[in-house]
């Protein structure tokens, strides 16, 4: 995976066995993620950015911000039937029908708060 930090991410991990766009994504655009989602065992202390309300992404960030994240990634879902899915395939076949009943508002998206794996 080639994902660069950001407080901003363009894109994000789900609950499942993908990242998901959060936005749209520039042709030339660097694809970015919160290292806050990665259960990182060490503080770490990415390049300033402007506008960010943190400055360290934290092992237990996860824990307190997936509020914050599941509800961009809930934003996003609806959109997954009207973009081109390449990589659809390499995905299981119980991720993808889970997938298709979230953004048929069938089911809740399960929290990110449940891939923590902090005390």
């Amino acid at each position: 995976r080639y994902v660069n930090h950001s407080f901003h991410p363009n894109s994000m991990l789900t609950p499942w066995e993908f990242d998901i766009a959060i936005r749209d994504i520039a042709a030339g655009e660097q694809i970015t993620g919160d290292y806050g989602m990665l259960n990182i065992i060490e503080p770490f202390e990415p390049f300033p950015e402007d506008g960010a309300k943190r400055s360290v992404v934290l092992p237990d960030d996860l824990a307190n911000h997936h509020e914050d994240w599941d509800r961009l990634l809930a934003e996003a879902f609806p959109d997954i039937p009207g973009v081109d899915q390449p990589l659809k395939a390499v995905l299981s076949r119980q991720t993808w029908e889970q997938t298709q009943r979230v953004c048929a508002g069938e089911q809740s998206l399960p929290s990110l708060r449940h891939s923590f794996c902090g005390p």
